[in-house]
Parts: structure tokens; C-alpha cells; sequence
């Protein structure tokens, strides 16, 4: 779970790093929300 954590995570800062528009860091941050709430619930 820790790897799988780490990668979502990666790909999350990925994210906002590669678009830096609004659309792209809502469904950035809606999919990491929606896996951490998955990984803890």
C-alpha cells in the first residue's frame, strides 16, 4: 500500500507540475482525494 500511495502521489505532483490549468488540477486532485479516501476507507 505504501508503493501504491507513492505512485499515486507521484503522479498527482506530476500533474500539477506538467498543466498548471485550473481543469487539469481539479481532476488531479479529485482522483488523489478519491484514492486516498479508498487507501484509508
Amino acid at each position: 500500500m505504501s508503493d501504491y500511495y507513492s505512485v499515486v502521489n507521484f503522479l498527482f505532483v506530476n500533474a500539477l507540475h506538467i498543466n498548471n490549468t485550473f481543469y487539469c488540477f481539479s481532476v488531479a486532485e479529485f482522483y488523489f482525494y478519491r484514492t486516498v479516501k479508498i487507501c484509508f476507507f
